[in-house]
């Protein structure tokens, strides 16, 4: 099993029995320091040769317009080497 990955904003989690990365978001955080964690995401994922995530959102406040906007139109597009 694999440790979890504690970061500012959430935790990440490999479940190798299901082959999923698992993110949970535990506070807020501003715009940069979320650009930061999905690298160390995809970092993690690439590391696990895992393809599939599972993020956990419950405890997260709604995502700012500019955030939604840089997942959508530069990370996932632009980032994504899987």
């Amino acid at each position: 099993m694999y440790s979890p990955l504690s970061l500012p904003t959430r935790t990440i989690t490999f479940r190798p029995d299901l082959n999923v990365l698992v993110v949970r978001w535990h506070t807020h955080a501003a715009v940069e320091v979320v650009q930061a964690d999905y690298a160390q995401m995809l970092d993690a994922a690439e590391a696990s040769r895992c393809t599939d995530w599972l993020l956990d959102v419950r405890r997260r406040e709604a995502a700012p317009a500019a955030l939604s906007a840089w997942v959508s139109h530069v990370f996932y597009p632009g980032r994504w080497r899987g």
